[in-house]
């Protein structure tokens, strides 16, 4: 391993070494972490282990990298409904910018979980140590000041959500022809019953999502959340599906 440098940002203090910038956007592949520095700067990490303080608030960051990945709060909403978890990151499939506590947080630190080479908990320092591997040979060590109980739970709900996202994605592919059985296991009982139960989440899946949308742009209209007699029209109009996936979406 080639150790390039450790980092604690649960004392920024101690990261003096930075560069001041304008203009710098985080992204899923060109940085490691970043976190509030005050209201109107954050602290980046970046792939190659330099620090950039960015004149751009958190939350002015976060929005437009989600523009830019187009990752959509009523999506997200669905997702982390299904993980069954309240703090959400910005999840494209593979990508993952993971909160380490809640995103109310001052003190959040947001790290990309798909450069996590391991995890553990530092008795020394009291924080949680991720060492990060940038795909380039290089290691990179940070501590952050959370529990690690509750960062594990909200890096496990992200790698739920990544999995929904990509067994969607993996269901509209089968579908259009451009994945193919593979060799041997063609007509088997276990690709059957895998592959109907994926088509019925995805089914699920598909009317939730359009449900969260229809439902935010009635709130928007009309003021107040539409009742359930209205919910239910909604899924009816979707549910040429069929049935087996109408008695998915009960179960759910």
């Amino acid at each position: 391993m080639n150790f390039k440098g450790s980092y604690d940002f649960g004392n920024l203090a101690t990261l003096k070494n930075y560069t001041e910038v304008e203009g710098f956007q985080p992204r899923f592949d060109n940085c490691l972490a970043l976190t509030a520095y005050n209201d109107q700067q954050i602290l980046v990490l970046t792939l190659t282990g330099q620090l950039l303080l960015v004149k751009n608030s958190l939350s002015a960051c976060l929005k437009q990298l989600c523009q830019h990945y187009r990752i959509y709060s009523y999506e997200m909403d669905v997702y982390y409904r299904l993980a069954e978890c309240r703090t959400q990151g910005l999840i494209a499939g593979n990508y993952r910018l993971v909160p380490s506590q809640g995103t109310s947080n001052p003190h959040v630190v947001y790290y990309n979980a798909h450069f996590i080479d391991s995890k553990t908990y530092s008795k020394e320092r009291y924080r949680v140590l991720l060492t990060m591997d940038n795909g380039q040979g290089d290691f990179f060590q940070l501590y952050i000041d959370a529990s690690y109980r509750s960062f594990v739970r909200i890096l496990s709900a992200a790698e739920r959500v990544s999995k929904y996202q990509l067994q969607k994605v993996e269901v509209e592919m089968r579908r259009l022809g451009m994945v193919k059985a593979t060799p041997g296991w063609q007509g088997s009982q276990e690709v059957f019953q895998y592959q109907r139960d994926t088509d019925q989440f995805n089914d699920w899946l598909y009317s939730t999502l359009i449900l969260a949308v229809v439902t935010a742009a009635f709130e928007n209209s009309y003021g107040e959340k539409p009742d359930a007699s209205f919910s239910e029209s909604v899924y009816n109009v979707l549910m040429m599906v069929g049935r087996k996936s109408r008695a998915f979406i009960k179960k759910r």
